[in-house]
């Protein structure tokens, strides 16, 4: 039904009733009424029935303030099949959303189907919209089905079948609003899934029980900036006793993206409704191209799915659901699914199993719902059931899945299965497809290759026409070089395409291919690291780059449309970035074909395509902000798309052009991009000195580029650190393309503790970007003080000499005073050493005798100090006794796990661990990775630290290293939901013990964070210190 039909009086049909009632609907009997819900704890769970004359909680049917004794109450998605008893010529009711939804959305479709063809259907309903009142005339037909569409999977939707009668005479059909009295209510008439069209205008339509005008203010918004508000005056008409309404046209003039509307009438009412605005591909099928969703149970999403260009759908057939009792046939729910994808042109996968199979079919493996089984069906009831399947859906679906990943119940034989009752059931399956029609494709369930190869041994044969992976790669993103559990190996998502690729020609399948029919990320949820929805929309955009890149996939789809963290829209229908991004995405990209690869280049991707007439460069950065110089044979004039598909003219000159790209992919499109340059260009160097010697003020050397394609203002801009004060840089005026040099001081406190510091600069450049870049600046006193090794146990066998060796690591002789400060109990002979005209690089021992007068202690230091003349404070400290415990005898110390995350089976990756002596804290830990096969090692602890947002802290550690070529990380995370606590910093370590700090605010708060390092290759890394400190308030 159009979404207009309410929002302008002339388009309603209206009809008083006058047919006499033959009875409640409620009162007879069905033939079955199912709520349906695919992720319930069991798949293909179709219980409890639908509540005769309560709603879906037992309570009351109840909208609005008005109570109904007869009725049907259901939620979700839900199908009511009912036979029309003898004389009934009509059935009228009330439909809603019952009022102890308080507090929450709605967004309920109800529709009528009779004797199987779609008759009615409401407006999407909320709790805040009024009930909607029906007549629909049922003259000699057979059957009618109540069916409720959800278009949300918790979005407040108890939904009320109210006040429903049969007819004896043949109603008028019609639709009627039927609001209470007292104040309007007010909607926005968007399509499903609370989307908007570019070109279509948004109607608002207002509600009352009595004529009247009625003042709508409204006002919509993004990233909490209002674009564009204003108010209209509504006229209410009557359209009968009790019901007044009126409508008007917004024109948006948006451009794609998310939104939110604010509607207020009658200066009391208000109503916030989130939206999305994209430009509908409806009616233009892409044709041969890989974009598929999994959607397996809101019919509503066709719609939108279709608008933003989506060819395949693929959907799970539960034979619970279809057979629920031997030969007792239920088609209502997944007829309405195939009728919607008929009517939008979307293609089907079908999935015939693993869904949920009726315990008839299996006995001796029920699950816990008592509806379904997990053991391997009766074959030949199986086939009957694919039979029936195949029939009625002939020539709707060409291409089907005989089980959804099987392989966690056949290879390790659970429930009665095992692999060569797959392949016998995969072959029926096959014999029955075929026979029913020669053209449809079977696709063998392929959780890896290497099981498809187990199959192939058990006697697979031929019979299939592609496999099926599920490329899942949790804790990771699509460009990332990791271990792939799907195709065995490592790489990106265009690694993981060839390879399946590879595997099929290897086994002389050129006629079969690659259907990745699951593949997706969560925004957070057990083992995913937690995205921000924009980022989620980012993989969702350049997982598809990078599967049509590699050019053999034949479809690859999103999972999912609308479940839980991983949907393209949230669990109330609202659109997320990613929906919008994979409609920008096939806008540029349908029908494309890959040309060239450029390899990636730090964080930078770029990837040419040509469709028709037109080549598309798709780039974008895998993260942060980078930024790409593009340099043409020719000068060209283009037009440069955002994810969303928003466009601008883009002239390029010989010369070049370098822009700013982000982890949203970016289109240039043009009729030719032959010769085409793509290199990364970063907008600032700085050079630093090697070391920096506290008390002294240095200048920071910055050499920028103006990379914005504009003229205009240049800031660079540094962060204060612990012990560094910074005198902040003019701003310059810099040319496009041109570049400067700024100068920024920065003074060096003479008591700042030695270690790495990390120096926040950030480029502005005209027009408001911002290039962030860390740089690390090394301070070192100008004494660089040794404690040699001594035995701690020694001290009670009576005083300990302790060798210290200082050198002069400045540029100018030191004169001075050693000082040794004890722990209390303990004294030190001599308690100073004078150190007198030491010349530059020269060194100069000292030996101290400690007497202890007890036992050591945890935390009993010993403290060195020393004193320039230039003011410089110079401090490091000697633990007298094993910091680090190890009483597990695991070679980890106490409280820290050993994470080796990633390898693969060919190629795990190899660590060992021990406790050592250390530097400064008498012991260390050491770990040792001999093989690394992808992915991090981890040392960590979970748990055992609190942070507070927006409180500074301090992560100190001494490290040194062997063989390693590459860095250190250090990290605070937030533990359940997996974030990022304002800390993820990289450390190149060097072969000498040194101390590094690194400080940070948190960016939220946390009861229980884990604190971690890592590194990435192999090699020998040392650590001791490990601490994660509060500093200041």
């Amino acid at each position: 039904m159009n979404r207009f039909l309410l929002a302008f009086l002339p388009t309603l049909l209206f009809a008083v009733r006058t047919a006499a009632d033959l009875g409640f609907v409620s009162d007879g009997v069905w033939r079955s009424g199912r709520v349906y819900s695919v992720y319930d704890p069991h798949y293909g769970r179709a219980t409890p029935e639908v509540k005769r004359n309560t709603n879906g909680r037992g309570n009351p049917l109840t909208i609005g303030g008005k109570a109904f004794a007869k009725g049907f109450g259901a939620w979700r998605f839900s199908v009511i099949e009912l036979d029309v008893p003898t004389g009934a010529r009509g059935i009228a009711g009330l439909v809603g959303i019952d009022a102890e939804e308080s507090g929450r959305g709605g967004d309920t479709i109800f529709s009528i189907r009779v004797d199987g063809q779609d008759r009615w259907q409401s407006p999407s309903l909320s709790r805040l919209d009024p009930p909607v009142a029906f007549s629909l005339p049922v003259t000699g037909a057979a059957t009618i089905e109540l069916l409720t569409d959800a278009q949300g999977y918790s979005n407040g939707d108890l939904a009320d079948w109210c006040d429903l009668r049969w007819l004896d005479a043949t109603p008028k059909q019609s639709t009627l609003y039927r609001p209470e009295a007292g104040s309007p209510h007010i909607r926005a008439e968007l399509h499903p899934c609370h989307l908007a069209y570019q070109g279509e205008s948004l109607p608002i339509t207002v509600i009352a029980d009595r004529p009247q005008q009625v003042a709508v203010r409204w006002s919509i918004t993004t990233d909490d900036k209002t674009v564009r508000d204003g108010e209209i005056k509504v006229a209410l008409l009557s359209v009968g006793a009790g019901v007044a309404i009126g409508g008007r046209k917004l024109t948006l003039e948006l451009p794609n993206g998310m939104y939110e509307l604010r509607l207020q009438a009658a200066g009391t009412v208000e109503r916030v409704i989130p939206f999305g605005v994209i430009e509908s591909r409806i009616g233009r099928p892409t044709g041969g191209s890989i974009y598929g969703v999994n959607h397996h149970e809101f019919a509503s999403s066709y719609e939108p799915l279709a608008a933003i260009g989506v060819e395949w759908s693929r959907q799970w057939f539960c034979w619970a659901w279809i057979e629920p009792e031997p030969d007792v046939w239920q088609w209502g729910w997944h007829d309405q699914r195939m009728a919607a994808a008929t009517r939008f042109g979307i293609k089907t996968i079908g999935v015939l199993g693993g869904i949920g199979e009726p315990l008839w079919s299996c006995l001796e493996h029920p699950r816990k719902n008592g509806a379904t089984t997990q053991g391997c069906p009766d074959l030949d009831a199986w086939s009957d059931y694919v039979r029936r399947v195949a029939t009625r859906y002939r020539g709707k679906i060409r291409v089907w899945e005989s089980w959804n990943e099987i392989k966690r119940k056949a290879e390790p034989e659970k429930y009665g299965w095992s692999v060569a009752k797959y392949v016998a059931l995969h072959r029926r399956t096959w014999d029955v497809l075929k026979e029913v029609d020669p053209d449809n494709r079977l696709l063998v369930c392929a959780d890896s290759l290497a099981f498809v190869d187990r199959c192939l041994e058990a006697g697979l044969g031929k019979a299939h026409d592609g496999v099926v992976i599920h490329p899942y790669r949790t804790g990771w993103y699509p460009e990332a070089k990791c271990a792939s559990h799907a195709v065995g190996g490592t790489g990106d998502i265009a690694a993981v395409m060839t390879t399946a690729r590879t595997w099929l020609d290897q086994r002389q399948r050129s006629d079969a291919g690659v259907w990745a029919t699951e593949i997706g990320w969560a925004l957070s949820g057990r083992g995913w690291a937690p995205v921000l929805p924009q980022t989620h929309g980012d993989y969702l955009a350049r997982t598809y780059i990078l599967a049509q890149g590699a050019g053999c996939a034949a479809s690859v789809c999103w999972h999912d449309y609308g479940h839980g963290m991983f949907g393209v829209v949230g669990p109330r229908a609202h659109p997320r970035p990613a929906l919008l991004q994979f409609g920008g995405l096939i806008s540029r990209l349908a029908d494309a074909h890959p040309v060239k690869r450029w390899e990636p280049a730090g964080t930078l991707h770029a990837w040419l395509f040509q469709r028709a007439d037109r080549d598309v460069l798709a780039i974008w950065s895998e993260k942060g902000t980078a930024f790409a110089a593009l340099r043409p044979e020719r000068a060209i004039a283009a037009r440069l798309y955002d994810a969303n598909g928003n466009g601008r003219d883009f002239r390029l000159p010989t010369s070049g052009r370098t822009i700013a790209v982000t982890g949203s992919p970016s289109y240039l499109e043009t009729s030719s991009l032959k010769g085409l340059s793509v290199e990364p260009r970063e907008p600032i160097e700085v050079d630093v000195p090697d070391r920096v010697i506290a008390g002294r003020t240095i200048d920071l050397r910055c050499l920028v580029r103006n990379v914005s394609g504009e003229d205009g203002e240049l800031r660079v801009t540094v962060g204060a650190a612990d012990g560094i004060t910074v005198t902040p840089a003019a701003a310059v005026t810099v040319a496009a393309e041109e570049e400067a040099t700024v100068v920024v001081p920065i003074s060096i406190s003479s008591d700042a503790p030695p270690g790495f510091r990390s120096l926040d600069v950030t480029t502005v450049l005209p027009g408001g970007f911002e290039a962030p870049l860390i740089v690390p600046i090394r301070i070192d006193g100008p004494l660089l003080v040794t404690v040699e090794s001594f035995d701690s146990a020694a001290f009670a066998n009576g005083p300990v000499t302790i060798d210290v060796t200082a050198t002069n690591t400045d540029r100018e002789q030191l004169s001075g005073e050693l000082t040794v400060t004890p722990p209390d109990g303990f004294t030190a002979r001599p308690a100073q050493v004078p150190i007198e005209a030491l010349p530059a690089g020269g060194s100069v021992k000292a030996s101290f005798t400690v007497s202890a007068g007890r036992e050591t202690r945890p935390g009993d230091r010993l403290r060195f100090r020393f004193v320039t003349g230039a003011g410089a404070v110079i401090e490091v400290q000697r633990a007298l006794r094993p910091t680090i415990v190890d009483a597990d005898g695991d070679g980890l110390a106490d409280g820290w796990t050993l994470n080796a995350q990633g390898g693969t089976a060919e190629r795990p990756n190899l660590v060992t661990t021990s406790i050592e002596p250390g530097w400064a804290e008498f012991h260390c830990q050491r770990i040792d990775c001999t093989q690394f096969g992808g992915g991090w090692i981890i040392l960590h602890r979970d748990g055992q630290d609190r942070v507070e947002k927006g409180r500074r802290y301090r992560i100190t550690l001494r490290a040194r290293q062997e063989g390693l070529d590459s860095t250190v990380g250090a990290a605070v995370f937030n533990l359940r939901p997996w974030e990022n606590c304002g800390i993820e910093h990289r450390t190149v370590v060097g072969p000498d013990w040194r101390e590094y700090c690194h400080e940070f605010s948190a960016k939220r708060d946390s009861d229980r964070a884990r604190f971690e390092f890592y590194f990435t290759e192999t090699g020998t890394v040392w650590i001791e210190g490990m601490r994660l400190e509060a500093i200041g308030e």
